[in-house]
């Protein structure tokens, strides 16, 4: 189920009839603020590339944001805590960059999208060679609705 001002990513079913087929679906408007991991967007350690893997998900992102032409983003990228801190900043801001370009060249206006780097500050697991690829991500983030 999609649509237009909804988010993407979360939905909730709820059975109404447990011996029937029909479900509600609860869909909560589009909010600045919201955001969502792009899952499969993952980045081998020390790398900005996006791999084939990546291509669906990123198709998914992209007819998100032509469907919803009101919201503009931000686009972040995010890397473990493996080496220095500082390296870690550029690569993540290089891995956003480059999702960022991706979105263009799909035909997503580029005055509705940004990109940052935030390196190791904001895991979403623990820092851990086992672990560690998750906080390797991607997050869009709305910042703005407009009124088109």
């Amino acid at each position: 189920a999609e649509r237009s001002g909804y988010k993407l990513f979360k939905r909730e079913l709820k059975d109404i009839d447990k011996d029937g087929d029909e479900y509600l679906i609860k869909m909560t408007p589009l909010a600045v603020g919201d955001k969502v991991v792009l899952n499969n967007i993952l980045f081998d350690f020390n790398s900005a590339e996006i791999d084939s893997n990546a291509k669906k998900e990123l198709e998914i992102a992209t007819k998100f944001l032509k469907d919803n032409k009101t919201i503009v983003v931000e686009i972040g990228g995010h890397t473990d805590n493996a080496g220095e801190a500082e390296y870690n900043l550029k690569l993540s801001k290089d891995r956003a960059e480059t999702v960022f370009k991706y979105l263009i060249s799909k035909g997503v206006e580029r005055e509705r999208l940004s990109f940052k780097g935030y390196g190791e500050t904001q895991p979403i697991d623990e820092n851990s060679e086992e672990r560690n690829s998750i906080n390797r991500r991607i997050e869009i983030k709305i910042i703005a609705l407009s009124a088109n």
